[in-house]
């Protein structure tokens, strides 16, 4: 099983995440994604915006359910942070 089916991301590497990229992720999930799409996600503001709560209304594949606050052990990116805080980045050897 290859995790790369289950679990999608995309990074913005020079600005801050607002509810027009959620809707347009969401987007791109529905196009590549068949089937039932179950989002786990924090309570960030842009994950509580209405555009993206009417987005996911009108689109019944879509299934989203809010991590609680304070519960990093259930956040599935605090374990790939913990991860690569633990594994990777002490043997990192950085050039510049």
């Amino acid at each position: 099983m290859d995790l790369a089916e289950f679990f999608y991301f995309r990074i913005y590497k020079s600005k801050s995440i607002r509810k027009e990229e959620v809707v347009k992720f969401l987007k791109l999930l529905l196009h590549q994604v068949r089937g039932k799409v179950v989002l786990l996600w924090d309570g960030e503001p842009q994950h509580r915006a209405k555009a993206v709560k009417e987005f996911i209304d009108a689109h019944p594949r879509i299934e989203a359910y809010r991590l609680p606050a304070h519960c990093p052990e259930l956040d599935p990116d605090e374990w790939v942070w913990n991860y690569i805080k633990r594994r990777e980045l002490p043997n990192l050897d950085v050039k510049d």
